[in-house]
């Protein structure tokens, strides 16, 4: 642009105010007139101006609106790890060696279903002897029972003919009586009568007798054959001792099998090592995770766990999804811990354990098959919310 003698020198002199050459005595001092040129650029930086403030304006309108209509989340953030809610001990139920293990980690097993066999071979020699001594005594104890009626009647036989026997030698006695004109009854005779004195009437005397012996000694059987009856409630209660014993054993040797206490996946790892190990009752063989319910346990830095309340909303998010996609699940806060985790590592900062319960919904959406104990997770606990206006106003009232 080629600049006019004037123009020139007012450009290269100091920017003071000068008045035209016509202008009137008394007249207020002016820059001098650009050209047409600059107007143009004049009236852009005005437009942009112009546009600058109109869209402040709406920024802060927009920014006003938001205070009064947007809901926003105070949150705390954590981290930890996935763990299931339950765990159910398995445990054994008998001393003994392991002589299998059925399963392996990361199992899905159903309630009832054989986890662990201990070996069995002296409990089985055990049941063995016990069956053949429990057989013996019911033998003993029914063959007892089934000759009693056998005993009896020979017993009532042998009586009988021992009283047919008495009846004839007491014929006899009376018939000797007679000959020897023996006054009196036979038992009368027998009373007051000398043995040695008449030698027929010794021999009939001796078959009397011993007939009476023969009574004597049958009634004295059928007595003894009547206690036996006493030995019936003895036999059957050593019956039922044994196969006491007998249900016993049995009942341990199907305790050597180590069933599920409930459905659930098997946590525990290496469980190869467990073969040929000896165990006692009661030792801890593996465990199980229910897989219907989750929990988390997030640490919480000591600067916000006082944010924290039982109750309080909880979005997880689990790292090994995120390659899939951000997928959240909700939870609530159960407890926080009244005193600071254990320090791990070299790091100084204190944290406290939050444990969060998982919404069921949100674990069957995300499939609870997928699910392990020890994922790491993320988690975002909700400690406020309301409106943006609301949460801005808690903050500056809060005590400092």
């Amino acid at each position: 642009m080629i600049l006019r003698p004037d123009q020139a020198s007012a450009r290269t002199e100091s920017p003071r105010r000068v008045l035209p050459a016509d202008a009137p005595p008394g007249a207020d001092p002016r820059l001098p007139e650009l050209p047409q040129s600059d107007w143009i650029g004049a009236r852009l930086i005005r437009r942009a101006v112009t546009l600058m403030f109109v869209l402040v304006g709406v920024l802060g309108l927009a920014g006003a609106l938001a205070l009064v209509l947007v809901r926003a989340d105070l949150t705390v953030s954590g981290r930890g790890v996935l763990e299931p809610v339950r765990l159910w001990p398995v445990r054994s139920q008998e001393p003994g060696l392991v002589a299998r293990v059925l399963v392996e980690s990361g199992d899905t097993v159903r309630a009832g279903q054989p986890l662990v066999r201990l070996d069995s071979l002296q409990l089985a020699g055990e049941i063995e002897k016990l069956r053949l001594q429990e057989r013996a005594l019911e033998v003993a104890y029914l063959q007892a029972r089934a000759t009693l009626p056998v005993e009896r009647r020979r017993q009532e036989s042998a009586l009988s003919l021992a009283e047919s026997r008495r009846l004839k030698a007491q014929a006899d006695l009376r018939e000797q009586l007679s000959q020897f004109e023996i006054a009196g009854s036979p038992d009368s005779v027998l009373k007051r009568y000398v043995p040695g004195t008449h030698v027929a009437i010794d021999r009939v005397l001796s078959d009397v007798e011993g007939a009476d012996a023969d009574i004597r000694s049958a009634r004295a059987q059928e007595e003894l054959t009547e206690l036996k009856r006493l030995d019936f409630p003895q036999r059957a209660a050593e019956v039922e001792q044994v196969a006491a014993q007998l249900r016993l054993a049995e009942a341990r040797m199907r305790r050597l099998v180590v069933r599920a206490p409930a459905d659930g996946i098997v946590k525990t790892d290496r469980l190869e090592r467990l073969v040929g190990a000896p165990v006692a009752a009661g030792d801890l063989l593996m465990e199980l995770a229910e897989p219907r319910e989750w929990r988390v346990d997030l640490s919480v830095s000591e600067q916000d766990v006082h944010e924290v309340h039982p109750g309080d909303r909880v979005n997880v998010e689990i790292e090994a999804f995120r390659a899939r996609g951000r997928e959240r699940l909700g939870g609530r806060v159960t407890s926080v811990a009244a005193e600071p985790a254990a320090a791990q590592g070299a790091s100084p900062q204190v944290a406290y354990r939050v444990s969060v319960r998982l919404d069921e919904a949100d674990v069957e959406r995300v499939g609870r098959d997928r699910l392990r104990a020890g994922y790491l997770v993320e988690g975002k606990i909700v400690t406020d919310t309301g409106l943006v206006a609301q949460l801005l106003w808690r903050y500056l009232r809060r005590p400092r």
